[in-house]
């Protein structure tokens, strides 16, 4: 908003102020002139109370002179031709007193940029001319206060528009559709929950679409114009119309039944500037509701033709309901039967008084077996199973099923009949059967001896096979390994015996150390080949009680130096005082080589390898 005043004003603030008094008033009109804020400066200055101000127009205060200039300047404003203007106003007090001020006005707009109120800002100049030091301090302070006022304002718009974010983030989150209209009904905003609603995205502030963005509108199955809905309703009535139901057509075809939440907006001096309308979508529970329905109809339907008698008893054991198989069963009308005394219809007084005493203290009855009396005087069996329908723990009525055994008990006599006339013939066959079973089991027993024998031969003759088979084995093994041997042990004795030559010169230590280790890497080779032989010919190993410790100690020293050549760190970590354990020092030294060889070929580029020995102190074992 623009603050600069005209030189003009600045120039004619001539006036006197005095003491402390303050001349500057700030209050608000709205487009119409009436009041909107008033201060209590303004209401001792023009001589009315807040409630009179209320009730007048500003033009009711306004000198006459000064009223057509002043009314030409507002509509400047609007129409943005001008951002403010000052007029030396002369307003006229409730005592008829003519008040000199000189007055600010400019205008306050909404979020949208849509005219809101007026503000004046008013200086009072009743008392006189100042002197010039007098001028120019009440200049500054006017000035100061109209400062003061526009970063006011401008903390509002900036509050306003926060507000505004803030609002249609929370309507855009909302899981339902929501719309705001002017008071004019034209559409300022619309969340996507909307569009989806209606089918369509309608244009801002466009009159097409007044009041509602759908397509077409239905209440009650009857079609309506957009200007009967309950945003228009809510906006022309100046109230809410909450859960309200109204069916929204889309541009396809598609129905949605929603609840309309349709709420008027007013600004801080109650005057209308829209409405909101929250529309939630209640299509799926309509959905549910009408097959609800449904199956409340067709549950009725099964319930009044269900091939099974049913009747509701109240707590006085009158009948108070009966489907159509019940009353058909005893062949009564619909008045012979409903409001009768259940008793009345009950063969046995003991049964029935039993029946109603053990429902009455909720109990629930299963197939208790009764006998009704019928319409022509026969006796229908039946099996009664039922319960107490209760509401907030009343007894309302109880729920009875009626099953119809008669045929079944004429069977079961005509059975029983003819059981009794079979029983000896039963007994005689019994006595036969029983000397047919024990020659069966005798039999039984025979066979199952018969089959042990020939399990077990099965058995031998499958250990013997598998025998064969293995010595075959053995035998094709053992002429492989003697030509390996025979091939491999000549070089291998070839390598010992030129070792050993030179083992007895004498030589540079280093390199007597080297041939020592040939040596014993021959008997190594010798070892796996006898060990490859024994594999063919297999013969028990000796094991005997001895250090493990030392022995891999004595191992690791063989294959350091290979390690050293790959340049594989070996470490050893070997414990003190281990147990004695049952070993074979031959098969210990093979099997420890052949895990060393493995570990250098995985580490082509070198690496670290570390040999541990220790014990578990809890069960005194090597690991």
């Amino acid at each position: 908003m623009n603050t600069t005043k005209p030189e003009s004003f600045r120039n004619s603030m001539n006036y006197k102020t005095s003491g402390n008094y303050n001349p500057f008033i700030v209050s608000h009109i709205d487009l119409q002139g009436r009041w909107v804020k008033i201060p209590s400066a303004l209401s001792a200055l023009l001589e009315y109370s807040e409630d009179e101000l209320r009730s007048i127009n500003i033009s009711d205060v306004t000198h006459p002179e000064d009223f057509e200039f002043e009314r030409d300047q507002y509509v400047r404003i609007l129409r943005g031709e001008i951002s403010d203007f000052e007029i030396e106003k002369r307003f006229i007090s409730k005592n008829g007193n003519i008040l000199r001020t000189y007055t600010n006005c400019s205008l306050l707009c909404d979020i949208e940029g849509k005219p809101l109120h007026f503000v004046l800002c008013i200086m009072d100049m009743t008392n006189g001319k100042h002197t010039s030091g007098e001028l120019q301090e009440a200049k500054r302070r006017f000035e100061k206060k109209l400062s003061e006022q526009d970063f006011e304002l401008t903390n509002v718009h900036k509050e306003l528009e926060e507000n505004k974010l803030e609002y249609r983030r929370l309507l855009e989150n909302l899981p339902a559709g929501a719309y705001m209209c002017d008071e004019q009904g034209l559409i300022t905003y619309y969340n996507k929950k909307a569009v989806e609603i209606w089918g369509r995205e309608p244009k801002i502030n466009d009159p097409v679409d007044r009041f509602c963005g759908s397509f077409k509108l239905y209440i009650n199955d009857e079609p309506i114009r957009h200007d009967q809905c309950w945003m228009a309703l809510a906006l022309q009535e100046r109230q809410g119309f909450n859960e309200r139901e109204i069916v929204i057509e889309r541009p396809d075809g598609n129905h949605f039944f929603v609840l309309a939440n349709a709420n008027p907006i007013h600004d801080n001096s109650g005057k209308l500037i829209g409405a909101v309308n929250v529309l939630v979508d209640i299509t799926d529970r309509k959905r549910l509701e009408t097959e609800l329905q449904y199956k409340q109809t067709e549950l009725v339907d099964f319930v009044e033709n269900a091939s099974v008698g049913l009747h509701w008893v109240g707590p006085d054991g009158v009948i108070i309901w009966a489907n159509k198989f019940e009353m058909e069963l005893l062949g009564y009308s619909k008045e012979e039967y409903i409001g009768h005394h259940i008793s009345e219809f009950h063969a046995s007084e003991e049964k029935i008084n039993d029946i109603l005493g053990r429902l009455t203290k909720n109990e629930t009855l299963q197939n208790y077996e009764a006998h009704l009396m019928c319409k022509d005087g026969t006796i229908r069996d039946v099996l009664i199973s039922s319960n107490v329908y209760r509401e907030n723990g009343n007894f309302k009525h109880t729920r009875c099923f009626t099953r119809d055994i008669t045929d079944r008990k004429m069977a079961e006599r005509a059975l029983q009949i003819a059981h009794d006339g079979m029983e000896d013939r039963v007994k005689e066959r019994t006595s036969e059967l029983k000397m047919i079973v024990e020659d069966l089991k005798n039999e039984i027993t025979e066979r199952k001896r018969t089959e042990e024998k020939l399990k077990l031969t099965n058995e031998k003759l499958k250990e013997a096979q598998n025998e064969l088979i293995h010595s075959e084995k053995l035998a094709s093994l053992g002429r492989f390994s003697s030509g390996i041997a025979h091939e491999i042990r000549n070089p291998l004795a070839n390598i010992s015996a030129i070792a050993q030559v030179i083992s007895q010169k004498k030589m540079d230590p280093k390199l007597k150390k080297q041939v020592k280790y040939i040596l014993l890497n021959t008997d190594i080779a010798n070892k796996i080949i006898k060990d490859l032989l024994n594999f063919a010919s297999p013969y028990d190993a000796d094991f005997t009680a001895g250090d493990i410790g030392k022995s891999v100690n004595s191992l690791y020293n063989l294959v350091k130096t290979r390690c050293s050549r790959k340049k594989i760190q070996l470490s050893k970590k070997i414990a003190k005082s281990l147990p004695k354990v049952l070993l074979n020092e031959e098969k210990l030294q093979t099997a420890f080589s052949n895990f060393v060889s493995n570990a250098i070929e995985a580490m082509e580029e070198g690496g670290k390898l570390k040999v541990t020995v220790d014990k578990n102190e809890l069960s005194n074992e090597v690991i």
